[in-house]
């Protein structure tokens, strides 16, 4: 949950009541397909919580002939979603549990981004993690910190 609202994509489409939904996932799976071009899927599990019944939400996503689509496991509501206002702005559960291949950046960020990196986006302030960076800029920094310690 930490690594997920660290980064600036989840912070802009995560809203507070999918905050406190999301206090309760424990574990985050990226599951390729043997060819990696042809899908993948995301497991999200969560611990017991006041919003839904389910212990894991997933999302497959395959790609055939250059069409892509998805499938979402239903999610069992505890809560009234129908007085939740509707909005044209997507947000981070109605992205789970559509089955629209709208918003493949979501997936992109998690699989791409997060997924390979959760150190980075988990020790990052809140919303403000930047992607993450590469080898290069790391040497740059590193030699940065050198010419900073023989200063001293």
């Amino acid at each position: 949950m930490t690594a997920l609202m660290n980064h600036s994509a989840f912070a802009d489409i995560v809203t507070e009541e999918e905050e406190e939904c999301l206090r309760s996932l424990t574990k985050l799976e990226v599951e390729d397909a043997e060819d990696i071009k042809s899908g993948c899927k995301v497991s999200f599990h969560f611990g017991p919580n006041r919003f839904f019944e389910n212990t894991v939400i997933t999302k497959d996503f395959h790609t055939v002939d250059y069409e892509a689509t998805c499938e979402s496991n239903e999610i069992k509501w505890k809560i009234d979603r129908s007085k939740i206002p509707k909005s044209d702005k997507i947000t981070f559960f109605s992205w789970l549990e559509g089955n629209t291949t709208d918003h493949m950046d979501i997936l992109d960020v998690i699989r791409e981004d997060i997924w390979p990196n959760p150190i980075h986006y988990f020790a990052a302030t809140e919303g403000e993690a930047l992607e993450a960076s590469s080898e290069s800029s790391t040497e740059e920094d590193e030699n940065e910190l050198d010419a900073d310690d023989s200063d001293e």
